[in-house]
């Protein structure tokens, strides 16, 4: 178990209550090397090693192992033989485990309700930002469809003057003709009345 503390980076709860660890108080080296693995561990949140027949010397221990080990907050280990004053201790150095885990859980949500709000923010600056460039898009095209549609106009309005030009040179090259004959005719008809004379 030392070794699992020791080495394990997942695990978060043990629970080892009546397993007679110590073999009915006559071995405390296994105990005691699993509390000198738990000051090094920094992810065991509960750990029961209620009911043991641990003694004095491990409640101890157990005082000194808290005293390095800020992560563990929940902590069973009655119907042992500690010391009451190291009982209280282990209470107190728990409450202020719990304390730090709470506060340290406490910055962890406000920090990830920072992020959700930033992103927010974020989406909604880029959905704002697309939005406008969605409608300069659109009044750019309006304008170009605005500026097609004039320029369409003005050469069919171009080419309907130059329709309008042509007819009108025709008229006028027609009413010149008509004239231009009507005055050879004039010329013929004086010419005719003097050789009758």
């Amino acid at each position: 178990m030392a070794v699992a503390i020791r080495k394990n980076k997942t695990l978060r709860s043990l629970d080892m209550e009546s397993n007679n660890l110590t073999h009915d108080g006559e071995e405390n080296g296994g105990v005691e090397e699993m509390i000198h693995a738990l000051c090094q561990n920094t992810t065991l949140l509960s750990l029961n090693v209620g009911n043991n027949k641990l003694d004095e010397g491990i409640g101890r221990m157990f005082v000194d192992c808290l005293n390095q080990n800020h992560s563990l907050i929940d902590f069973e280990f009655g119907f042992n033989n500690f010391r009451l004053e190291d009982i209280r201790r282990l209470q107190d150095l728990l409450r202020r485990n719990k304390a730090e885990y709470d506060a340290a859980r406490l910055k962890e949500w406000r920090e990830r309700k920072m992020m959700r709000e930033e992103d927010h923010a974020l989406q909604k600056h880029y959905l704002e930002k697309e939005t406008r460039v969605e409608q300069a898009n659109m009044e750019e095209e309006a304008k170009s469809t605005r500026e097609r549609e004039i320029d369409k106009m003005w050469k069919a309005m171009q080419l309907e003057d130059a329709e309008e030009k042509k007819r009108t040179i025709l008229q006028l090259m027609e009413a010149a003709d008509i004239r231009g004959t009507k005055g050879k005719k004039k010329k013929g008809r004086k010419g005719k009345g003097k050789k009758k004379k």
